[in-house]
Protein backbone atom coordinates (compact mmCIF):
# COMPACT_ATOMS: atom_id res chain seq x y z
CA UNK A 1 0.00 0.00 0.00
CA UNK A 2 3.05 2.49 -0.56
CA UNK A 3 4.38 2.14 3.17
CA UNK A 4 7.84 2.00 4.48
CA UNK A 5 8.15 -1.24 5.87
CA UNK A 6 11.29 -0.29 7.85
CA UNK A 7 8.72 1.92 9.76
CA UNK A 8 6.80 -0.94 11.44
CA UNK A 9 6.06 -0.71 14.91
CA UNK A 10 4.63 -3.74 16.99
CA UNK A 11 0.99 -4.50 17.51
CA UNK A 12 -0.84 -0.95 18.41
CA UNK A 13 -4.68 -0.29 18.53
CA UNK A 14 -6.70 2.40 16.98
CA UNK A 15 -6.54 3.97 19.89
CA UNK A 16 -3.01 4.01 20.31
CA UNK A 17 -2.57 5.54 16.49
CA UNK A 18 -4.01 8.51 17.78
CA UNK A 19 -1.64 9.34 20.23
CA UNK A 20 1.25 8.93 17.57
CA UNK A 21 2.80 12.31 16.69
CA UNK A 22 1.37 12.16 12.61
CA UNK A 23 0.18 15.08 11.00
CA UNK A 24 -3.44 14.04 9.51
CA UNK A 25 -4.23 17.15 7.40
CA UNK A 26 -1.93 19.79 5.62
CA UNK A 27 -3.90 22.18 3.92
CA UNK A 28 -2.55 21.81 -0.26
CA UNK A 29 -0.29 18.94 0.79
CA UNK A 30 -0.73 15.19 1.40
CA UNK A 31 -1.22 14.69 5.40
CA UNK A 32 0.63 11.63 7.45
CA UNK A 33 -0.99 8.43 7.13
CA UNK A 34 -0.52 5.04 9.24
CA UNK A 35 -1.79 1.33 8.45
CA UNK A 36 -2.52 -1.25 11.10
CA UNK A 37 -2.29 -4.58 8.90
CA UNK A 38 -3.37 -8.17 10.41
CA UNK A 39 -4.53 -11.43 9.63
CA UNK A 40 -7.80 -13.41 11.46
CA UNK A 41 -9.80 -16.42 10.67
CA UNK A 42 -7.71 -16.84 7.17
CA UNK A 43 -8.59 -13.13 6.33
CA UNK A 44 -5.91 -10.52 6.15
CA UNK A 45 -6.90 -6.65 6.72
CA UNK A 46 -5.60 -3.50 6.76
CA UNK A 47 -6.80 -0.66 8.19
CA UNK A 48 -5.87 3.32 7.61
CA UNK A 49 -5.93 6.08 9.17
CA UNK A 50 -5.16 9.45 8.64
CA UNK A 51 -4.39 10.78 4.84
CA UNK A 52 -5.93 6.95 2.99
CA UNK A 53 -4.47 6.30 -0.23
CA UNK A 54 -5.23 2.68 -0.56
CA UNK A 55 -8.73 3.09 -2.06
CA UNK A 56 -6.27 4.33 -5.46
CA UNK A 57 -4.46 1.12 -5.23
CA UNK A 58 -7.66 -1.41 -5.14
CA UNK A 59 -7.09 -2.67 -8.81
CA UNK A 60 -3.57 -2.86 -7.78
CA UNK A 61 -4.12 -5.13 -5.24
CA UNK A 62 -7.10 -7.49 -6.66
CA UNK A 63 -4.99 -9.56 -8.62
CA UNK A 64 -3.92 -12.98 -8.34
CA UNK A 65 -7.34 -14.07 -6.96
CA UNK A 66 -6.94 -11.79 -3.79
CA UNK A 67 -10.67 -10.29 -3.37
CA UNK A 68 -10.57 -6.85 -1.72
CA UNK A 69 -13.38 -5.08 -0.03
CA UNK A 70 -12.71 -1.00 0.22
CA UNK A 71 -14.72 0.78 3.30
CA UNK A 72 -15.27 4.04 3.82
CA UNK A 73 -16.72 5.39 6.30
CA UNK A 74 -17.22 8.86 5.22
CA UNK A 75 -18.43 10.46 8.64
CA UNK A 76 -18.51 13.79 7.67
CA UNK A 77 -20.06 13.34 4.10
CA UNK A 78 -22.30 10.46 4.32
CA UNK A 79 -23.00 8.13 4.02
CA UNK A 80 -20.77 5.20 4.23
CA UNK A 81 -19.16 3.68 0.48
CA UNK A 82 -18.16 0.58 -0.09
CA UNK A 83 -16.19 -0.75 -3.16
CA UNK A 84 -15.29 -4.96 -4.11
CA UNK A 85 -12.70 -5.44 -6.33
CA UNK A 86 -11.11 -8.58 -8.07
CA UNK A 87 -8.97 -9.69 -10.86
CA UNK A 88 -7.40 -6.02 -11.39
CA UNK A 89 -11.06 -4.49 -11.88
CA UNK A 90 -13.49 -2.73 -9.30
CA UNK A 91 -16.51 -4.42 -9.85
CA UNK A 92 -18.93 -2.63 -7.83
CA UNK A 93 -19.44 -0.21 -5.12
CA UNK A 94 -22.10 1.81 -3.44
CA UNK A 95 -22.71 3.55 -0.68
CA UNK A 96 -24.24 2.04 2.37
CA UNK A 97 -28.60 2.78 1.94
CA UNK A 98 -28.11 4.05 -1.25
CA UNK A 99 -28.04 1.83 -4.92
CA UNK A 100 -25.14 0.20 -6.08
CA UNK A 101 -23.56 0.60 -8.94
CA UNK A 102 -21.81 -2.39 -11.58
CA UNK A 103 -22.93 -5.56 -10.74
CA UNK A 104 -22.45 -7.85 -7.41
CA UNK A 105 -19.73 -10.55 -8.22
CA UNK A 106 -19.60 -12.17 -4.65
CA UNK A 107 -17.96 -15.49 -5.04
CA UNK A 108 -18.99 -15.89 -1.01
CA UNK A 109 -19.41 -14.38 2.31
CA UNK A 110 -17.47 -14.24 5.09
CA UNK A 111 -18.40 -16.80 7.78
CA UNK A 112 -19.18 -14.28 10.29
CA UNK A 113 -21.86 -12.99 7.46
CA UNK A 114 -23.17 -16.49 7.17
CA UNK A 115 -24.03 -16.45 10.47
CA UNK A 116 -21.64 -19.29 11.76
Amino acid sequence: MGADPAAATGPISGTEIWGLDIEVYRPGDDGDGVIRVGETDGWSFAIEYGDSTGGELLTEIARGGVEVVHFRPMPDQPPALLDYARDGAVLCGFGLGEERRGRPRWRGRPRRARGR
